[in-house]
């Protein structure tokens, strides 16, 4: 969840505690890209296995705010996505999704202005194309993106862009380079993410110690361009307890309220999760139950889901260490 991006302020998201405030939905494995960091296409199960309408009619019962449709693979790769935004806003139910903007076309950006949209996640990995349509594994991804981002910001200003920018030994030594996209491209907030279980796009120590001599100038371009980061913290190295493989050990001190919040459904299996996070871990302990057999607010308030909760918020699960920093921020205000 990224606070930033929301209406509410933090004492109006504490009411809500014990509900489904912010629920990830991931709507199948297709994707329409390669990305070099990603399995998404070893993965056999590719189809949305659920009733979304239905599923939609669920969270709104039990109390939903925000639907924010996701990657397993490429939102947009299901066929059905626009009519679940309108089926969403008649439900009055805001709306986030994440693309990589490759299947987005002039006719699909001008349906946007009938759905309750607050803000869309682009993936971009380079400012320079080649690299960027290299790390994603398809030609003219970059410009895609780019140009959709200019149509949907001369259009729709009251929708705020994000640029989901995943760090790896192939361009962290260009972030100040990547800022000054903002030249050519209007984005409001900037989202690095520290790539997670790829030991082999992990950064040297050199690169690390470039970054962190570069941090202030980087703040400053940031200030310089009138964009923000998800996570202000930026200093992702600072107490050097990072693995090779993106785990961030120093994590393990936040107390994580995720869960009380926040649902993860991966369409594809059934399988609810407490978060985007920890869909990624092992199934048999993160798992709170299956959409196949129980209805979603039989879930929600298990035992299962509740014991989860209790141990994710006081223990050091192993999903902490690989959490994203925008949810560690919101952690810490919801503590504060």
């Amino acid at each position: 969840m990224y606070i930033k991006l929301l209406d509410e302020n933090v004492e109006e998201i504490k009411k809500c505690e014990m509900k489904p405030f912010y629920n990830f939905i991931s709507l199948s494995n297709l994707c329409n890209a390669n990305c070099m960091f990603c399995d998404v296409h070893e993965k056999k199960e590719i189809l949305c296995s659920l009733d979304v309408y239905d599923l939609l009619n669920q969270l709104k019962d039990m109390g939903a705010n925000y639907v924010h449709f996701t990657g397993g693979g490429e939102p947009f790769a299901n066929k059905n996505i626009l009519s679940y935004f309108e089926y969403a806003t008649k439900l009055n139910l805001k709306i986030i999704f994440i693309t990589n903007g490759y299947a987005l076309n002039e006719k699909i950006i001008e349906e946007l202005e009938k759905y309750n949209i607050k803000a869309i996640f682009f993936s971009i990995d380079s400012h320079r194309a080649e690299i960027h349509n290299r790390i994603r594994g398809v030609d003219g991804i970059f410009d895609k993106a780019r140009n959709s981002i200019k149509l949907i910001k001369k259009k729709y200003p009251r929708i705020k862009i994000v640029i989901n920018h995943v760090l790896t030994k192939e361009n962290i030594d260009s972030l100040k380079e990547f800022i000054k996209l903002k030249e050519k491209v209007d984005f409001d907030y900037l989202n690095p993410i520290i790539v997670k279980e790829c030991p082999e796009y992990y950064f040297s120590n050199e690169q690390i110690l470039n970054y962190k001599d570069s941090i202030s100038e980087i703040k400053k371009l940031v200030n310089e361009y009138n964009i923000s980061f998800l996570y202000d913290d930026i200093d992702f190295f600072k107490k050097n307890e990072f693995l090779n493989d993106g785990s961030d050990l120093s994590k393990n001190e936040v107390k994580c309220f995720f869960p009380s919040y926040c649902s993860f459904v991966d369409c594809v299996t059934g399988n609810v999760y407490p978060c985007d996070c920890s869909v990624h871990r092992d199934e048999n302990f993160y798992s709170l139950g299956n959409l196949k057999k129980h209805p979603f607010k039989e879930i929600w308030c298990s035992s299962r889901a509740c014991q989860l909760r209790e141990m994710v918020k006081n223990y050091s699960c192993s999903c902490k260490v690989k959490c994203d920093c925008a949810n560690v921020l919101f952690n810490k205000r919801i503590k504060d």
